[in-house]
């Protein structure tokens, strides 16, 4: 199964994450696959033991970046590390890559697969949760 990573995003104000604790029960099946940035939710007082209580792990944001066969960041479009992750990644976020030649340019060339927030909330038909959950698996 692949890892899926958690940070936090850069972007200035940005305060959004993808996940609380209370999320976890919902996922208690495959908590040991997800890895939350060292301080994930600390802007919301949540402590990482309470990821941990859930049987998820903690690690440093460069570890994540280096290990983690998916990136979830909430304004990955945004964020400035795209160009050195390792080509063919998953990344799962907001991209918005119509928004900035460069942004896409990076996408295409690495060859990343990208799960666009964006474009998921567009349509009640798609059941996007599902097949994200089956690919993932």
């Amino acid at each position: 199964m692949k890892k899926m990573g958690f940070v936090k995003s850069e972007k200035e104000n940005e305060r959004r994450i993808a996940l609380l604790p209370d999320d976890m029960d919902d996922l208690k099946d495959f908590a040991d696959y997800l890895v939350f940035e060292t301080g994930y939710g600390k802007e919301f007082g949540i402590d990482d033991k309470e990821y941990q209580a859930n049987g998820a792990h903690t690690a440093a944001r460069e570890e994540i970046l280096r290990t983690c066969d998916i990136v979830c960041d909430p304004k990955v479009g945004d964020a400035e590390y795209l160009g050195e992750l390792k080509e063919g990644r998953t990344l799962f976020g907001w991209v918005h890559p119509h928004v900035c030649e460069e942004v896409k340019t990076i996408l295409l060339r690495k060859k990343f697969e990208v799960y666009a927030w964006e474009e998921m909330m567009r349509s009640e038909e798609r059941r996007v949760g599902k097949e994200c959950l089956e690919w993932w698996l």
